[in-house]
């Protein structure tokens, strides 16, 4: 689905963090442009010449997937965590390109997608299938984005509170399926916790498709900006 509305900055901010969120964003929208065309970015050149490099690359649209997990152990705070690194991500991404479509899906134990309203404000919650979600990306993306035309991005936030068999299905499905269609894949884990049983899986992943694939762990609010920043500022091949 194309996304064209635009959503302010989470409310409450102070105006440094406001400025600061400005910074991240422009930081993330310029590495992706980046490395649509094929060039590697550091992060402080994105923060001053990233309108130059959007307005320089003409290449392929944008296909942006977001999953985010709304079991029961994703609480409140959880999900709001989640949330605000995605409206970030959403807002700069619609914000920095002409031709872009983002993605949207919710998951329990049943994935599915949703529009833009419903995935930042729906309270629906259930169990925990994180493969339901990435099996509903592949399927959307084989069925809508073809690679060959898209530059295809995806992002998956969850406390990584999955069944434990079905953790190395999601290592599967990324490294065997997604992980070849998508120019890059991030995996934010919401949690004040010690790493959970999908994060031990994804580090495999990390090891062995470094360019490809990132993961950080956010546990407090504090730490959304700087990780939103260090996931993003990465080379990204195309």
């Amino acid at each position: 689905m194309s996304s064209h509305k635009r959503h302010e900055l989470p409310p409450g901010l102070s105006p440094r963090r406001r400025r600061s969120a400005a910074a991240v964003g422009l930081g993330v929208a310029a590495a992706l442009s980046l490395a649509a065309c094929g060039q590697s970015s550091t992060a402080t050149g994105d923060l001053a010449t990233g309108p130059q490099l959007l307005s320089t690359c003409h290449g392929k649209p944008v296909a942006a997937m977001v999953a985010l997990d709304v079991s029961g152990s994703m609480d409140e705070e959880r999900k709001s965590m989640a949330k605000r690194f995605f409206m970030l991500l959403y807002l700069f991404l619609t914000r920095s390109y002409e031709h872009i479509e983002v993605v949207f899906i919710r998951h329990h134990t049943v994935a599915k997608e949703v529009d833009e309203d419903e995935f930042f404000t729906s309270r629906e919650s259930g169990g925990t299938v994180v493969s339901s979600a990435l099996e509903l990306m592949y399927t959307i993306i084989k069925d809508r984005y073809p690679s060959s035309q898209w530059n295809i991005y995806g992002a998956q936030a969850s406390d990584g509170d999955n069944w434990n068999d079905d953790s190395p299905r999601c290592r599967e499905l990324l490294e065997q399926s997604l992980l070849a269609l998508t120019q890059y894949f991030a995996y934010i884990e919401i949690t004040d916790g010690p790493p959970q049983n999908l994060w031990e899986e994804y580090t495999r992943l990390q090891t062995t498709h470094g360019d490809a694939f990132a993961m950080q762990r956010i546990a407090t609010p504090a730490e959304i900006y700087p990780v939103f920043r260090e996931l993003f500022k990465r080379r990204v091949q195309p």
